[in-house]
């Protein structure tokens, strides 16, 4: 890994089980599988152009089990993970301490802010802003805490 990007490695220590805590033999064993995971899904980006962003989102794409390592596979991925509102991948991002990147992520993405963000309001937030965008001429007023401005 490039010396540049070895920073967004260290921040990553719950993810890949490092650090001086005592861990349990199934957090050792997680740890590994996670850390190998990364290494394969890795081999699939180019290090040397990469930016601090990659790191994280490799480490987000092996949670949430997306097909590659391409942001648009790891949103798709988050979003048809189990039930919306239970918002189990979120708690594994934050296990993981990936979750302030994810949400990051989805406001450099989206234009999505939210002081207590979930994916369920994620969701809502895109459907509004897409069908505002390509098929309506004015937002529903049930729907402008969803829209980005610019969008009546």
């Amino acid at each position: 890994m490039p010396q540049r990007l070895r920073g967004s490695q260290e921040d990553l220590k719950g993810f890949f089980a490092a650090g001086k805590e005592k861990l349990s033999g199934t957090a050792k064993k997680a740890g590994v599988r996670r850390t190998n995971d990364f290494i394969e899904r890795a081999k699939d980006v180019d290090l040397s152009s990469a930016d601090a962003e990659t790191i994280p989102v490799i480490a987000m794409c092996v949670i949430a089990r997306a097909r590659n390592t391409a942001v648009d596979d790891l949103f798709y991925s988050v979003l048809a993970y189990g039930d919306i509102r239970e918002q189990k991948i979120v708690s594994a991002f934050k296990e993981n301490g990936v979750d302030a990147e994810f949400w990051k992520l989805c406001e450099n993405r989206f234009g999505y802010q939210d002081l207590k963000p979930t994916l369920l309001k994620l969701a809502m937030f895109l459907f509004a802003v897409y069908t505002c965008k390509d098929h309506l001429t004015a937002a529903p007023k049930q729907w402008k805490m969803f829209v980005q401005d610019g969008i009546q």
